[in-house]
């Protein structure tokens, strides 16, 4: 029955599912991300076949490429028949589980933008990390400003403009709530740079909080560092409480109403992995067959 062990081995058992699902699946990462289909779609070869998929998720997947193995990756646009209104359905029900059970979500957010420098960018992530720093410290006055944050302040306020709300399409659509607020583990992907949730979380709990004279006296210096802490704290606070789940289901709904999706069921289904599944049975079920004006 048992094939002999070697010293250095040991058994592992593996139970299976009662009904299959993803319970046996192997460990794999999420992807959240704007679709863009204004954009010229690009073709890739899949199972050696051309699929076109958007410009955007070209660019992700050129960036999450690892040089030297394989990434398990589950992607919307390469993982669902979006011509199949049945697997359709069902899938959009397995998400609550797909964004659960995966080891970690990459938000991608875009490039850093061909107007902008790299460097720029990358100073912007230094002054989040500053920023996570001084929060965690006893005396945030104590804890040293990089010297690219110091030298490059404003040029590093422009550069995070372009990951808020004000003008990244990641934080205005309905289904990047529920892909940020269920994973354990997110990072926000920005062309080459990486920003853990936990730094931007601490960042903004700074901003709300106490930070250096060092650091007042540089964002207060201009309108501008307000607007961009403003609006990237307020957005981000927002994904807390969907995280935390604070909202119930209806409020969740009155709160992102004006999250954009290219199908307007989305409003409702794009949210469902954030409530009991027994509050809303009928809605639950997904059911793309459905009016807009039955589903809601």
């Amino acid at each position: 029955m048992f094939t002999p062990l070697r010293d250095n081995e040991i058994r592992i058992l593996s139970i299976p599912p009662a009904a299959g699902g993803l319970e046996n699946q192997l460990e794999y990462e999420t992807l959240s991300y704007v679709w863009g289909l204004y954009a010229a779609p690009v073709t890739i070869s899949v199972l050696d076949q051309p699929v076109k998929i958007s410009r955007t998720l070209y660019n992700a997947l050129r960036r999450l490429q690892l040089p030297d193995r394989s990434r398990l990756l589950w992607v919307d646009q390469l993982c669902i028949d979006e011509e199949n209104i049945e697997e359709k359905t069902k899938q959009v029900q397995f998400m609550s589980k797909i964004y659960t059970k995966c080891t970690r979500c990459i938000a991608w957010v875009g490039e850093v933008r061909d107007d902008m420098p790299l460097e720029d960018a990358e100073t912007a992530v230094q002054l989040l990390e500053y920023m996570s720093a001084t929060y965690h410290a006893a005396h945030p006055d104590d804890v040293p400003m990089p010297p690219a944050v110091q030298t490059n302040f404003q040029a590093a306020i422009k550069a995070l403009r372009g990951i808020t709300f004000d003008e990244n399409e990641w934080w205005g659509r309905i289904w990047t709530v529920q892909e940020a607020a269920l994973p354990d583990d997110v990072h926000l992907q920005w062309g080459p740079l990486e920003i853990s949730w936990h730094i931007l979380d601490t960042a903004q709990r700074a901003w709300l909080g106490v930070l250096p004279r060092e650091f007042n006296d540089l964002v207060w210096n201009g309108p501008a560092g307000q607007a961009v802490f403003n609006s990237l704290t307020a957005h981000f606070h927002w994904l807390n409480l969907a995280r935390d789940r604070i909202d119930d289901f209806f409020r969740l709904i009155q709160h992102y109403r004006v999250r954009q999706a290219s199908d307007p069921r989305d409003k409702i289904y794009g949210l469902l992995g954030l409530c009991d599944p027994r509050r809303l049975p009928v809605t639950a079920k997904c059911d793309y067959t459905l009016s807009t004006a039955d589903v809601f």
